[in-house]
Formats: C-alpha cells, sequence, structure tokens
C-alpha cells in the first residue's frame, strides 16, 4: 500500500486508512463523497445549491490546506487575484474548501487592505509583514493554483493586523 506506484484503488485504500479518525482528515482528491446541500452563502456565490465539501486539501502531496472551522492556521493563504502575479497579493482565510464539479476551490474572506498613511512595516524591506484592515470582505472564490503560501497573523490593535507570509524554500 506504500508504493507510489500502486493502482489507484489501492492508493484510495491507503490514504483512507491513514485518515485521523478525529478529524476526517484525508486528501481531498481522493476521498469519495456524496453531494450535499451547500451553505446558502456559498450556494448563492457559486449559483450551485448542491456540492462536495471538505474539511482539508493536500496540494502536491506537501501542502495542507483547511477551512476555518477545522484549522486557523492552515486557513490562512495568500493569493494572487485570478491568478494575476503582476497584481498585489491578497490574505485570506479559507471559509470552506468544496467542488461543484470535479476542480476543488477556496470560499475565501479577505483582509481588506489598511488604510493607514504609514504602514510601519514599510521600513524593514527584508521582513515582509504588512498592515491589513481587521475587517473581511464577503466571501470569493480562489482557484487553488492562485494561492501563493500560507501566512501568520497577529491582532495589532481593534482596527488592523499584521499579517506574515510564509515563504517556502
Amino acid at each position: 500500500m506504500r508504493r507510489e506506484d500502486s493502482a489507484e484503488t489501492i492508493r484510495f485504500c491507503r490514504n483512507y486508512l491513514d485518515a485521523k479518525p478525529e478529524t476526517g482528515f484525508v486528501d481531498s482528491d481522493f476521498l469519495p463523497s456524496s453531494i450535499k446541500s451547500l451553505p446558502a452563502d456559498l450556494a448563492t456565490l457559486v449559483n450551485c445549491a448542491k456540492g462536495h465539501l471538505y474539511a482539508h486539501h493536500r496540494r502536491d502531496k506537501k501542502l495542507v490546506y483547511s477551512r476555518l472551522s477545522t484549522h486557523i492556521g492552515n486557513s490562512l493563504i495568500v493569493y494572487y487575484p485570478k491568478g494575476d502575479a503582476s497584481s498585489s497579493p491578497v490574505y485570506g482565510s479559507i471559509q470552506y474548501i468544496f467542488s461543484v464539479d470535479k476542480e476543488v476551490r477556496f470560499a475565501v474572506h479577505c483582509h481588506r487592505p489598511a488604510v493607514v498613511s504609514f504602514d510601519p512595516f514599510a521600513l524593514y524591506p527584508h521582513f515582509p509583514a504588512k498592515l491589513c484592515s481587521s475587517t473581511m470582505t464577503e466571501l470569493v472564490v480562489v482557484d487553488i493554483d492562485w494561492v501563493i503560501t500560507h501566512f501568520v497573523r497577529w491582532p495589532f490593535t481593534g482596527d488592523y493586523v499584521v499579517v506574515l507570509p510564509l515563504y517556502r524554500d
């Protein structure tokens, strides 16, 4: 069951048996799930009443993404809107991991930009932290390929948070 060249059915069984029972953690690519009614806010966003919901999703056998209600740290993502690397990265938290077809996607609440005259972290170009508003946007759909990395978040004041991307080498 541990061989990488094993049949897809065997890989599914291995993945299912390796799941942590307390969290139901399984790669969403291999877990067959039944179609369920989507939460109202997600159904409105994707214009579809039924789909698949997941607690976690593993990308490239390395990165684990989770919805906010499952694991806050793994829900914090940095992504380029529409995958456009020439735009500014956006910091958000995954509310839902879902699929309404075969493609797994995220529904994300994003931090609004900080409205300040001066970001104190701008003085430190080699320390990529920045201020963001603590208020969040409405849900948006994010393709997994748009995601750059995870980030950490600290409260700064009641109106602002500090975000720091966790780039991998």
